[in-house]
């Protein structure tokens, strides 16, 4: 049987058993940014006969309080669940936010470069089928940081036959991001409506951007109210990552249960205790 690599070409990835909630967003900037092919884990239960070999990383995002001067040290594992033998060469590269958008600096590009003082030990290892490997990755926060997160590349060099016939390379990465005030806020825009006609799914979204400077993961809840203030129903918001700068679309999609009428909603956002609400009214057709 031929490995398997997981790639993921989503916005943000938020469920799983070795990946924590919102452990996989870094992996699809990874995609569009990098080459070669990023591939993680949301590995499937290994005692599930369907279940594909996969390799996975845990924890895929690490979220660190720190201040300036300070090190840290933390720990990053890698799983082989295929079998092949895979081989690990490890970097580092800051994550900077440029037009609302993330990008990947290669380490000690920018002063103030967090990534240039990442250490790995180990540097490079194999990684037997059915073994997993556990990296301490140590990084210093600069005096002046230029950015509020880090990316741990784990890169292999081993080619995996693809199923169209190419070969590829599987690399993975884990987010480190660093907090160092409490200059925590996000800003939201008007909320927009898709589906708006009777037996429809209504999705309602709105762009939020993180003006403040430090990382902030905020989720809520928009409350859909009819024309009299009557709560018709209610619908979870997911959790986002921001990072300073960063501008993310929320959405909530509401099942088509929604009568021709008038009705309001009221998105709410949570972050550290903070609160954001927007409403708007729309018209079912």
């Amino acid at each position: 049987m031929k490995p398997h690599i997981r790639a993921f070409s989503i916005n943000l990835a938020r469920r799983g058993r070795l990946v924590p909630v919102l452990a996989w967003g870094i992996l699809s900037l990874l995609l569009a940014s990098l080459s070669p092919l990023f591939a993680a884990g949301l590995p499937a239960d290994p005692g599930a006969a369907d279940a594909p070999p996969a390799l996975t990383i845990s924890p895929g995002v690490i979220m660190v309080q720190a201040q300036p001067g300070q090190s840290t040290t933390q720990d990053v594992t890698i799983s082989n669940l295929t079998p092949a033998e895979f081989r690990f060469d490890l970097e580092a590269m800051d994550v900077a936010v440029r037009d609302g958008h993330r990008v990947f600096v290669p380490a000690g590009e920018t002063p103030g470069s967090i990534a240039r003082t990442a250490i790995f030990s180990p540097s490079s290892f194999t990684v037997q089928p059915g073994g997993s490997v556990t990296v301490h990755v140590t990084v210093t926060v600069p005096e002046n940081p230029a950015g509020r997160a880090i990316v741990a590349i784990f890169r292999s060099n081993t080619k995996v036959q693809g199923r169209d016939g190419f070969a590829m390379t599987a690399s993975l990465g884990a987010l480190m991001t660093f907090t160092l005030s409490k200059e925590l806020q996000i800003e939201s825009s008007p909320l927009h409506f898709d589906g708006l006609s009777e037996g429809d799914d209504l999705m309602i979204s709105e762009w939020v951007t993180n003006t403040g400077s430090e990382p902030v993961v905020s989720k809520g809840v928009v409350a859909i109210l009819n024309s009299t203030g009557k709560l018709v129903g209610k619908v979870p918001v997911e959790a986002l990552r921001l990072l300073p700068g960063e501008r993310l679309q929320f959405k909530a999609g509401y099942p088509s249960t929604l009568k021709t009428g008038k009705y309001r909603a009221l998105m709410t956002l949570e972050h550290d205790g903070t609160v954001l609400t927007t409403s708007s009214n729309f018209d079912i057709q």
